[in-house]
C-alpha cells in the first residue's frame, strides 16, 4: 500500500517539476543564440562556411606623467655677507630671508681667480605657489686660501657681490 502511494506521488512530482523546468531549459537553450546574434550572424555560431575569428582588442596603456613646475633661482631678500680669515681659512657667513617655504639654498666653492676666492650661492624657489611668509636662513662656508685675502666674490642668481674679508688673529 505504501509503495503504491509513493509511486504515485513521485510520478506527480516529476510531472510538476518537468512543467516548471521546461521554460527554464528552453531559455537556457535559446539564450546563447540570442546573445551571440544567432548562427547566421557570425558572432557565436558558424559563419556560413567561413572561419570563425576571435578579435581581442587591447586598450592602449594610460600613461600618467606628473608635470612638476621647474624651480627658479632667485635672490633672497635682505641678504647680508660677512667674511673672516684666520691663517689659511676664509670663513664666509651668508644670512638672508626667503619669501616662503620650500626654498633649497646651497653653497659651493667656485674658482679662485687671481687669489680672490669665489663662492656660489644657489637659492632655488619652489616651482609651485608657496606661502608668502618670511623664512630666515643662515649658511656658512670655509674656503682654503694660500695667502692673505682682502675680498671674496659671492655669486647669487646672476648677481655678483664683493665681500671684504676681516683678518682675525688666531686664538693660540
Amino acid at each position: 500500500m505504501f509503495s503504491r502511494v509513493s509511486r504515485v506521488v513521485s510520478r506527480q512530482g516529476v510531472r510538476r517539476a518537468g512543467l516548471w523546468m521546461m521554460p527554464i531549459v528552453a531559455v537556457g537553450l535559446i539564450a546563447p543564440f540570442a546573445i551571440a546574434g544567432g548562427p547566421d550572424r557570425g558572432r557565436g555560431g558558424h559563419d556560413r562556411g567561413r572561419d570563425t575569428r576571435i578579435v581581442i582588442r587591447r586598450q592602449p596603456a594610460l600613461v600618467v606623467a606628473e608635470r612638476r613646475p621647474a624651480r627658479v633661482e632667485v635672490s633672497p631678500r635682505s641678504v647680508r655677507f660677512a667674511a673672516y680669515q684666520s691663517e689659511d681659512r676664509v670663513i664666509v657667513d651668508i644670512k638672508g630671508v626667503n619669501s616662503g617655504e620650500g626654498f633649497i639654498t646651497t653653497i659651493s666653492a667656485g674658482e679662485s681667480w687671481r687669489g680672490t676666492p669665489e663662492i656660489n650661492l644657489c637659492n632655488l624657489a619652489p616651482g609651485d605657489a608657496y606661502a608668502s611668509c618670511e623664512v630666515p636662513f643662515s649658511i656658512t662656508a670655509a674656503v682654503h686660501a694660500h695667502s692673505a685675502v682682502s675680498s671674496v666674490t659671492v655669486r647669487v642668481a646672476g648677481q655678483t657681490y664683493t665681500v671684504p674679508v676681516t683678518q682675525a688673529t688666531p686664538l693660540s
